[in-house]
């Protein structure tokens, strides 16, 4: 007769057959199911304590389990996320690299330009919805703040939507504040602060306010606060180098719960633009929109939030919030022709403070918040004007200089 099977003695699994079985601890005969057997010591968790360490380092290096990717040694089978995806390859990870979405251990993970290959084949076959590069979204980054900021300090007087004080006289640069999540982004990457310049390309989820106090007898009133900011799943640029995803309901909801506590401790009137280079899922836009076949949606005195989608050069917010009207501009993306008028004027003024000619890819340097095809177009269209001349020079390109 056959002897009943019972739990495995390391990790616990129920031993339903012969065939879960793998072996018995050297020790105690404890049995241990085929998966510990072929990846761990034949001991048993009480027993695996009392190898002497001299003879651990002799023990076959399987019998050490760790993840196939960041080395991390996983103890127990539960701490087993999943295991490599590489045909034939057995090779465990843990389950904090299997949420971050890592399905490939060291030896067969994918170069960054591997992924981003395949990625764009996915794009083409319409797998993903969209794909946006850590460049491009540090340049939709800069861009959105930069826009916001201009918009922002060319306004000479301001109202605060709630209380109707008029604010005039305004020190903008006085006002602005600014964080964002380069500590963050430097520990996804591993780097040290000697090694900043890797961020050059990457977003860092900037963020800028202006805070406006309204007088008071023995302090500031209630104030009023216009935010910008660019939200990335920065775990993504960091880890692929490229997003494929728009933001969605709970990245939200996330970020709403953390206005509606600064709202509570200041009683700050807070409109806010919330930028995603990837856009933002229907249910999120929906959210925060006026739309009578949704129930629930957000609404609140003094927290006003709008969505822009920078892939698509969209804004959404509830439209029937008449204290948005004048201030919903400030958050509006750029359109094209727009951005190409801005340009001019400021390579305008980095041609007139230079020398002598600068060149393109100096000037994409200078001005990062454009793409290269607007700050192309934009010298072409000086050329066209006839104040500026644009030439080509070998190992240089495209060179723009003041027509004399």
């Amino acid at each position: 007769m056959e002897e009943p099977l019972r739990q495995c003695g390391f990790c616990g699994i129920a031993l339903r057959s012969s065939f879960d079985l793998g072996g018995y601890c050297q020790e105690c005969r404890a049995p241990l199911c085929s998966t510990c057997w072929s990846l761990r010591s034949h001991y048993c968790r009480e027993h695996i304590g009392t190898i002497p360490i001299d003879s651990r380092s002799q023990l076959p290096r399987k019998e050490l389990l760790t993840c196939g990717l960041c080395r991390r040694v996983i103890a127990r089978q539960e701490a087993i996320g999943g295991y490599c995806e590489a045909d034939g390859c057995e090779e465990p990870l843990c389950v904090e690299c299997w949420r971050q979405g890592h399905r490939y251990c060291v030896r067969h993970k994918l170069s960054q330009q591997d992924t981003l290959e395949r990625a764009k084949q996915q794009l083409i076959a319409g797998e993903i919805p969209c794909l946006i590069t850590s460049l491009q979204a540090k340049r939709m980054e800069l861009h959105f703040i930069y826009r916001f900021d201009r918009k922002v300090q060319s306004i000479a007087k301001l109202q605060n939507p709630v209380t109707g004080h008029w604010f005039t006289g305004l020190r903008w640069n006085e006002l602005r504040h600014c964080e964002n999540q380069e500590a963050e982004l430097m520990s996804l990457l591993r780097v040290s602060l000697s090694d900043q310049g890797v961020l050059t390309n990457m977003p860092v989820n900037q963020r800028v306010w202006y805070s406006i106090s309204e007088p008071g007898v023995n302090k500031p009133g209630n104030p009023l606060i216009l935010e910008a900011r660019v939200v990335n799943r920065l775990q993504e640029y960091a880890r692929k180098g490229f997003d494929t995803q728009p933001l969605g309901l709970t990245h939200l909801v996330s970020l709403l719960n953390e206005y509606l506590h600064i709202g509570e401790r200041s009683n700050a009137t807070l409109i806010v633009g919330l930028a995603s280079p990837t856009g933002w899922e229907p249910q999120a836009i929906d959210f925060v929109s006026s739309n009578a076949y949704i129930k629930h949606t957000f609404s609140h005195p003094l927290i006003m939030p709008c969505l822009i989608d920078l892939l698509h050069m969209s804004i959404a917010y509830n439209e029937d919030d008449q204290r948005l009207k004048s201030l919903i501009s400030i958050f509006r993306p750029l359109m094209r022709e727009e951005e190409v008028r801005l340009a001019i004027e400021d390579i305008r003024h980095v041609v007139a403070l230079s020398p002598g000619s600068v060149s393109l890819r100096q000037l994409r340097e200078e001005l990062p918040q454009y793409g290269e095809e607007v700050i192309l177009r934009a010298a072409k269209e000086l050329e066209a004007k006839g104040t500026h001349i644009l030439q080509e020079f070998e190992n240089v390109g495209l060179v723009i200089s003041e027509h004399r």
